[in-house]
């Protein structure tokens, strides 16, 4: 084979493995679309890998190649499908293979990109892997909970659902559930910007992200309970970094608050708490002086021009606890048993942006 030609091709193959590893199952139509190449190369390339046993072919794609093989004695086989390989879903993750060592169990990852149907595909593969249960957080986006409810419950193996509230829907009680209290990390918020002396609070949040309603619901009702004025409440554009759009709209929001004597406000994400402080300095606010900002998330809040204080949630903890409920959910398949549903609690790490009382 021609030198370059071989680069390339080792480089498809490197790419490919990448993505096996990282989310247990590849598609021949995405990673040529990712790559630009036709669909034969990349089908070529599976079976070349598959040769070698690095992966397993299978219809439309490949998984790893330890996925199909006989688990060892005594050794649970565990899906996990989460929306997308994001920052929180692979702490979350990572908290279920701390504990999955000490149960005996191995996990397989799918993700499903927040598509009904590829979700379903996971579920498929999974259950045709043999195995034992499956912890989930159901695709919610273009369907309704009724729907991710009925998908969830024909599933024939035990599930816990992973952070979706299902108690309201038909069946969502049959269920095994973790997920984080968000209204209580809201709450959290508020009542530290109440301790400081802030009396009038607002909200800027992006609402395409799933937990929009939650964290909108849970701001206007703590803030009611604590009898704090709360009349600004704004959605903010996707935090792209040379956004016009988005800076536009944090200069209103802005003003808004200075206008109405807001001096306190709580951001959902931090990408976005990050361009509102970058947004304030540039416009001689001063954070925490003028301005007191909290962000409803601690990825990288500590990395902010002025240091975030920020809500931030048990990843580790929330994939730990969903493991060891549905580990315990196999060993009483057989017996009729409650469903448990156990809410975790965000802690509030404080830093610069909310630190100091009203002067």
């Amino acid at each position: 084979m021609d030198p370059d030609r071989k680069h390339i091709a080792e480089s498809r193959h490197a790419f490919i493995m990448r993505e096996v590893e990282l989310r247990g199952t590849v598609r021949i139509g995405e990673i040529a679309q990712r790559l630009g190449v036709n669909d034969v190369t990349i089908r070529r390339d599976i079976i070349e890998l598959d040769r070698r046993g690095q992966l397993t072919r299978v219809h439309g794609g490949a998984v790893r190649s330890d996925a199909t093989t006989k688990v060892e004695a005594g050794k649970l086989l565990i899906g996990v499908i989460v929306p997308n390989i994001s920052t929180n879903c692979t702490s979350i993750v990572r908290g279920m293979e701390v504990h999955a060592r000490s149960a005996r169990a191995r996990l397989v990852l799918g993700s499903s990109h927040n598509e009904v149907e590829t979700e379903q595909q996971c579920v498929d593969r999974m259950v045709g892997l043999g195995v034992s249960g499956i912890v989930i957080a159901p695709t919610v986006r273009g369907t309704t909970l009724d729907a991710v409810s009925r998908r969830a419950t024909s599933i024939p193996v035990p599930v816990v659902v992973l952070e979706r509230d299902l108690s309201n829907v038909l069946d969502g009680n049959r269920l095994d559930n973790v997920r984080v209290d968000r209204n209580h990390g809201v709450a959290l918020a508020l009542r530290h910007f109440q301790r400081l002396g802030h009396d009038a609070v607002a909200l800027a949040i992006y609402d395409s992200v799933l937990v929009a309603d939650q964290i909108r619901d849970g701001f206007h009702g703590a803030a009611a309970h604590l009898g704090l004025t709360h009349e600004i409440d704004v959605s903010l554009p996707y935090a792209s970094e040379r956004s016009e759009d988005l800076t536009g709209a944090i200069e209103k929001l802005l003003a808004r608050c200075a206008e109405s004597g807001t001096t306190a406000l709580l951001v959902h994400a931090e990408g976005h708490a990050g361009r509102i402080v970058d947004v304030a300095l540039n416009l001689g606010i001063r954070i925490p002086e003028d301005l007191a900002i909290v962000s409803y998330d601690d990825i990288h809040a500590d990395l902010a021009a002025v240091p975030l204080t920020s809500v931030s949630h048990p990843n580790a903890e929330l994939g730990r606890e969903a493991l060891t409920l549905l580990v315990d959910r196999i060993d009483d398949v057989r017996t009729s048993s409650t469903p448990r549903h156990i809410m975790l609690l965000p802690e509030l790490t404080i830093r610069s942006s909310c630190a100091a009382a009203v002067a």
